[in-house]
């Protein structure tokens, strides 16, 4: 069945023509997590975009900050906004043991570009954690601020939304990277 004029649908993935992506495809030391539509940011109709996640979990449970209740300006919830908001995270709480932090550090092959997701980034996983895998029934943290004392997190049990402290330490982490 063809839906709008670039994507089919494939049993239960949509698979771009002529590129064999899809979401859940292995790719790029990741798995694909969401292809970009007519109408996201960045979208190129001739030529695919899209986020890939992690193969797994940066950690079962960390702060979102190093200690510094601050405002980091992460504000932005949209796609594309992930990697600039973890930029923001990174200038204002430096080193340490915190969400952001560890996303950019992580070493999985050589393409490098691993950041914490924004709120819009994070619910796309959330969408589609059937076909990426690896996900726990749990809250998971955004890259998007909410006030200098909260964060935003998405409870992967539910889909609910909730803004948690940022010293909180069982917020999951799961690293996204752009193709």
């Amino acid at each position: 069945m063809i839906i709008g004029a670039s994507v089919i649908l494939i049993g239960c993935k949509k698979e771009i023509p002529k590129t064999g992506l899809y979401i859940g495809k292995q790719y790029l030391e990741g798995t694909i997590a969401y292809i970009l539509q007519p109408g996201d940011p960045g979208y190129v109709d001739s030529m695919p975009h899209g986020l890939i996640a992690a193969p797994y979990d940066q950690s079962p449970g960390i702060v979102w900050c190093s200690g510094n209740y601050t405002n980091t300006d992460a504000k932005d919830t949209a796609l594309g906004t992930g990697k600039l908001n973890t930029a923001r995270i990174i200038a204002s709480q430096h080193t340490g043991n915190y969400a952001a932090n560890i996303c950019v550090t992580v070493a999985l092959g050589d393409s490098g570009g691993w950041y914490l997701p924004s709120l819009d980034e994070l619910n796309k996983l959330y969408i589609n954690q059937a076909a990426i895998g690896g996900f726990s029934n749990a809250y998971y943290w955004s890259s998007t601020e909410d006030t200098a004392e909260q964060a935003w997190l998405i409870d992967f049990s539910s889909g609910y939304f909730d803004s948690g402290y940022k010293a909180w330490p069982s917020g999951r982490v799961r690293a996204v990277r752009t193709f």
